[in-house]
């Protein structure tokens, strides 16, 4: 569809290609369903860890796509504790993960 609007870019041409409505409210469906699931599995992650509601739906994809380093999380951490400017990180030894190890305040506490 994209291509042949780009190969004719006149609006009322492209709009009349054959079952073009039928398409996109097809792809709009489509959307509301995946929006919906993601919606869903967000608010399952927020009862799971409710400090989860002080965030975007933005910082929170990004925080668990993100998981496997905390670094990347490190700054959404203001954001779900007050007073918290970051965390001191141990990193992984031998079969072990990252750890907490410490909270560092804003006046370096």
């Amino acid at each position: 569809m994209m291509k042949r609007i780009f190969e004719d870019p006149l609006a009322t041409r492209a709009c009349a290609q054959p079952r073009m409505l039928d398409t996109l409210n097809s792809f709009e469906a489509t959307l509301d369903k995946v929006q919906k699931s993601l919606n869903d599995y967000l608010e399952k992650k927020r009862q799971t860890f409710p400090r989860f509601y002080f965030l975007s739906n933005d910082d929170l994809l990004e925080i668990l796509g993100q998981a496997r380093d905390p670094e990347q999380v490190q700054k959404h951490i203001k954001k779900c504790f007050e007073g918290v400017k970051n965390l001191e990180l141990q990193p992984p030894s031998q079969n072990r993960r990252w750890e907490a190890i410490g909270l560092i305040a804003h006046d370096q506490e």
